[in-house]
Formats: structure tokens, C-alpha cells, sequence
């Protein structure tokens, strides 16, 4: 009833003609003017003028309220914010509300009372400060986007927060807070995907098993395993079986690092930047329960998958590289390097280790990974290999080595050898080989142009006065998705390499040396 009675109320004064309006509000404003003067206050002229909100007693100056009802395409995106209420525009009959990031003008009726929303907010919860890029204060402004930890209310009804080592004073509406959280997160039953979840877990203990059987079949007798009636391969050829493993753990790795990245961003989307594209992956399992657990589980699985790939690898792609002396050092390297990186990767996902450790497992990665395919670009493309120090003083010859027999005849020899390969010679494997080592090894110098996706896809003005930590902190969000993503493409390229493998014969030197 007091719903009805209100629309009733917001109905007729919409409908009231404009002028009886502004009679009755000059009327209030006299006697209020006169009242005033009757206890000998001062009044001032302009404020006696102003015509005043008529829905006082609904709706008031810092009022919370909730947006609902809007069906134009910008006003449904506003439907279920929260905000406080500026003040009343009498020309619109509309009330300006205050979000997160800007200031929207919203009618009556479209507005519903809510309670503060920070009446959960308790010590510890983790929060971000948003809407802070065009602040007075310096010192917020570079805080802005920037996680933080709450500390108290205070009698003005400002935030303590904790940010950068540093304590600031913060209105509620400029944070957004993880409060509502299960502590048993995945183990919750109200977890959503629960069953979608485990039933991943369970595949991928499958596709491990089925790797390591066939490694360990690979190993002791390389022969075919033979599962289905297929079209029958040469006898020194893997199998089918093999190949379906080799794909399989390849693009299962994919397919739960974006599953990971994705289910992370929605369980702390309460976290989520508005004023961001994309959030920053070092900070996803920061805020619920949920995504911590989720992080580690999926990182881990994706360690466990590359350290697959890596074996299968050993053992299919290498024995059919070209050999010489010269570069069959290049094999344990290759080998060395890859593990290196299945390690750097589970290590990153460990969310309970402390920042320094998470960036010295990212840089592991990074490090790992340039060395491996440096290795295994000496296979596929034999050429001399000399040290940093040999280019720059202009040595012709590599340490150590002397003779222009040891340095030229092997690589020739190597290079005849990948011509003639019938491995290295397949479609599959040689469009792979030039997408990684031509294309994918130099996407990382996309990473300069972090600065562009910057200013064109994070809404910043060219006038704004945005800080430059906060500029440096969406930079390094974009650098992280590349060099993320660069990954993921380059393990995804081994899939055409490990499957062509599974299928051709091994030559008898390969089998030696399996």
C-alpha cells in the first residue's frame, strides 16, 4: 500500500501542470521565508528561490538507493546498482544519484530505498577503491583500481583503508568489497559448477593416466597400442591411441587455463574495476574463498598437463630431430627448460606464498620458456650457436671449438637431414613450426603497445587527471594478458607436432635413440 500510495503521489505531481508547481513551490518558499524571518534568521535570497524536493520524506541527501525499472539499452545497465542521492533536479523531476563512477540523473519511480551497504563490511575484507581518478587528492588518486584492506567506519561515515602501505579515509560508494564469502569455497555446496568442476577433475586425472601409460609403453616397448579397428599405420609408428593422448593433453591445459581465468574473474567480480577492461591475473585469487582454491587448482592442473606435454615430447618430437655433435646438447636443454616451466607454472598458482615468490615464479616462467624455444630452434633451423660475447667482439667461431671443419660441417650436415625428414616435412608440423618460432616467439614485443590499449580501451580522457600509478598499473594488466595468452598459444602449437609424430614411423636411428 505505502508502494501504491507513493507512485500515486510521483504520478500526480508529474502530471500537475508546471505552473500550479512553481505557484505552490514560491508559496512554501514564502512561508518558509517568512517563518524564517518571523525567529529572526538571516535568509538568503537565492535559497528562497530554489525550488525544494517534494518527496522529502521518501527520499533525502545521502539516501542509499537501489536503480530498477529502466528498459532503454543505457538504462538497463543501471538496473540493480546501488548509490547515494546527490539532490533533487526540480526542472527534471529526476534525482541525481552518485555510483561508483559517475553521477546519473534517475526518476522517482525508479528509485527504491536500500540499506547502506556497508553494513556488512567487516575488518580484513578485501576491497578495491574505484571512482577515484578524477579526485582532488593526489594521494587517492593513484590509489585508484588498486586492492586494499578494510579496517574501520568512522564517525563521519568514512572507511579506513589499508592500500599500498599506506591508510586512507574513503567514502563507501568508492568501494567495492568481497564481504559475502563461504570460507569452505569449493568444498561450499552452494558453489556454483560444482558438479561441472569435479567432473574436469576427473577427465583430467584420465588424460594423465592415459599420458603416462603411453609414455611408459613408449619407453619400455615402442610399438603401436592398438585400441580400436582403425586404418592400420606402419608397425614402428606410436598409434592412434598415442595421438589421441598427445591432443588431448595439449589442448586440455588450454582449455583449464581460460576455464581458470574465467571462473576466477566471475567468483571476485564483486572486485571487478568498472573503470577496466580486464583485470589483472596476479590478482584473481585475491577476495573469496572460492577463487583462491580455484587458482591453485587450476594452475596446478595446468602444471601437471605441461609437465605432460613436455615428456610426451622427450619422447616422440626429439628422436626424430636432426643429430650431430653439435647440436644434440640442444635436446637436454629443451628437456631441462620445459620442466622448468611446468615447475614456474605450479608454483605461481600457490596463493598462500607471498607476493615476491609469485613474481619470481612468473619470471621463472618467462625466463624458462625463452630458453626452451632458443633449444629448440637450434633443432629445427641447425645453425652455429655462439655466446652473447662471441657476437659482440665479432668472433666467427664458437668458444671452445677451433677449426672451420668442427664449426660448418656438422650444421650442414643437420640441415640436409631436416630437408630430408619425412617428420619435419609434414604440412601440420611445418605450418606449426613457423607459427611458433616465426610469429608466437615475437608476440611479446606486443607488450609496447600496452600503452595504447591502455588509453583506447580503459576509458581514460586525454584530459583526465589520472595518475600514473594508476596508468602503470592497467599497463602492466595488459602485459600480463599478452604474455598469458602468448603461452597458452605456444604450448596449443605443439598439438599438430606430437600427433604427426604419433602417426609417422620411426626411422631405425629414432628408435636408437628412444
Amino acid at each position: 500500500l505505502s508502494c501504491i500510495r507513493f507512485r500515486l503521489r510521483v504520478w500526480v505531481q508529474m502530471a500537475a501542470p508546471a505552473s500550479s508547481s512553481r505557484d505552490s513551490s514560491c508559496a512554501a518558499s514564502s512561508n518558509a521565508r517568512a517563518a524564517a524571518q518571523d525567529e529572526g534568521e538571516e535568509v538568503d535570497e537565492d535559497d528562497a528561490r530554489q525550488p525544494k524536493n517534494p518527496l522529502v520524506d521518501e527520499f533525502k541527501p545521502g539516501q542509499w538507493v537501489e536503480i530498477g525499472g529502466l528498459d532503454s539499452d543505457g538504462g538497463k545497465k543501471l538496473n540493480g546498482k546501488k548509490g547515494t542521492i546527490v539532490r533533487y533536479v526540480y526542472e527534471k523531476i529526476r534525482f541525481e544519484i552518485q555510483l561508483v563512477d559517475k553521477v546519473v540523473s534517475v526518476r522517482p519511480v525508479n528509485l527504491q530505498k536500500t540499506a547502506r551497504p556497508d553494513l556488512k563490511w567487516q575488518l580484513g575484507d578485501t576491497c578495491r577503491l574505484v571512482g577515484l581518478r578524477e579526485h582532488d587528492d593526489e594521494r587517492l588518486r593513484e590509489k585508484s583500481g588498486q586492492l586494499g584492506v578494510l579496517h574501520f567506519r568512522g564517525s563521519d561515515g568514512l572507511w579506513k583503508v589499508s592500500c599500498g602501505g599506506e591508510i586512507h579515509k574513503v567514502q563507501p560508494h568508492n568501494l567495492l568489497v568481497c564481504a559475502e564469502d563461504d570460507e569452505r569455497g569449493l568444498w561450499s555446496p552452494e558453489f556454483p559448477g560444482q558438479c561441472m568442476l569435479w567432473s574436469a577433475v576427473l577427465a583430467t586425472a584420465g588424460i594423465v593416466l592415459g599420458a603416462a601409460f603411453a609414455m611408459v609403453k613408449l619407453h619400455f616397448a615402442p610399438a603401436p597400442v592398438v585400441l580400436f579397428e582403425l586404418p592400420e599405420l606402419h608397425p614402428s609408428a606410436p598409434g592412434y591411441f598415442v595421438a589421441a593422448v598427445s591432443l588431448l593433453v595439449s589442448s586440455w591445459a588450454f582449455l583449464w587455463l581460460c576455464g581458470t581465468i574465467f571462473c576466477c574473474c566471475r567468483l571476485n567480480s564483486s572486485l571487478a574495476d568498472p573503470n577496466a577492461s580486464l583485470p589483472l591475473i596476479s590478482e584473481l585469487y585475491v577476495g573469496s574463498a572460492s577463487a583462491k582454491m580455484l587458482f591453485s587448482l587450476g594452475f596446478g592442473v595446468v602444471a601437471a598437463l605441461v609437465l605432460a606435454t613436455v615428456l610426451l615430447y622427450g619422447y616422440l618430437v626429439l628422436p626424430r630431430m636432426p643429430w650431430s655433435s653439435y647440436e644434440s646438447s640442444q635436446v637436454e636443454d629443451a628437456m631441462f627448460w620445459g620442466v622448468a616451466v611446468a615447475i614456474g607454472i605450479g608454483a605461481y598458482g600457490r596463493t598462500g606464498w607471498p607476493a615476491i615468490l609469485h613474481r619470481l615464479s612468473a619470471a621463472l616462467v618467462l625466463w624458462a620458456c625463452f630458453k626452451h624455444l632458443g633449444a629448440t630452434s637450434l633443432l629445427y633451423f641447425p645453425r652455429q650457436n655462439k655466446p652473447w660475447a662471441a657476437y659482440l667482439l665479432g668472433i666467427e667461431e664458437p668458444f671452445g671449438e677451433t677449426g672451420a671443419e668442427v664449426a660448418v660441417d656438422p650444421i650442414e650436415e643437420a640441415r640436409a637431414q631436416a630437408a630430408e625428414s619425412e617428420f619435419l616435412r609434414h604440412p601440420a608440423v611445418s605450418a606449426a613450426i613457423l607459427v611458433r618460432h616465426h610469429f608466437l616467439t615475437r608476440m611479446p614485443w606486443c607488450v609496447l603497445l600496452a600503452p595504447v590499449f591502455t588509453s583506447a580501451l580503459d576509458r581514460i580522457p586525454g584530459d583526465s587527471k589520472v595518475s600514473a600509478t594508476t596508468m602503470k598499473h592497467s599497463m602492466l594488466t595488459w602485459a600480463e594478458w599478452i604474455l598469458v595468452l602468448n603461452g597458452a598459444l605456444i604450448h596449443l602449437s605443439y598439438a599438430p607436432e606430437l600427433v604427426a609424430a604419433s602417426l609417422l614411423p620411426m626411422s631405425g636411428q629414432d628408435q636408437d635413440v628412444l
